[in-house]
C-alpha cells in the first residue's frame, strides 16, 4: 500500500509487505533485530513443536501399520483355521456316513445268518415231522 511505500516497505507478491534495504546506519538493522528478537524466538519455538510432532507423527505412522500388518496376519491365520475345521467337519460327516453303512451291511448280514434258521411252520418241508420231534423227545 501506499503507507508501506512510504514506511520503506514493498509489497510482495502475495501482498504482504517486507522491508526494503535502506542505507541508514547499522543502528537502524540492529533496532529492527531486537524488534525481531522476540518473533524469532516464537518462530523457532513453533518451528520445534513441529519438528516434534512430525517426528511423533511419523512414529504413530510405523506404530500403525505394524499394527495393521499384525491385523493382518490375524485374519489369515482365522482364515486357515476356519478352512480346517470345515474341512474336519466334512471328514467327520463322511466317516459317520460310513459308519452307518457299516451298521446297516452288519445288521443285514446278522439277519441273513440267523434266517435258514427260523422255522416256519407254514413251508413245507421245513416243519419236524412226528417222528423227529419224538427222536429229539419233544412230543407232548
Amino acid at each position: 500500500t501506499a503507507s508501506d511505500a512510504a514506511n520503506g516497505h514493498s509489497v510482495g507478491e502475495a501482498g504482504g509487505t517486507r522491508a526494503t534495504p535502506s542505507n541508514g546506519s547499522r543502528g537502524e538493522n540492529l533496532g529492527d533485530a531486537l524488534a525481531n528478537a522476540p518473533l524469532k524466538a516464537t518462530f523457532l519455538k513453533q518451528r520445534e513443536l513441529l519438528v516434534g510432532v512430525l517426528r511423533k507423527f511419523a512414529g504413530m505412522e510405523a506404530e500403525v501399520e505394524t499394527l495393521r500388518d499384525d491385523v493382518t496376519r490375524r485374519d489369515v491365520i482365522i482364515h486357515s483355521l476356519r478352512q480346517e475345521v470345515q474341512q474336519h467337519q466334512a471328514q467327520q460327516l463322511q466317516q459317520l456316513q460310513q459308519l452307518q453303512e457299516l451298521q446297516g451291511l452288519v445288521q443285514q448280514r446278522a439277519h441273513e445268518a440267523v434266517q435258514p434258521f427260523i422255522v416256519d411252520d407254514q413251508s413245507p418241508g421245513l416243519s419236524p415231522t412226528f417222528a423227529e420231534r419224538e427222536a429229539f423227545g419233544e412230543t407232548g
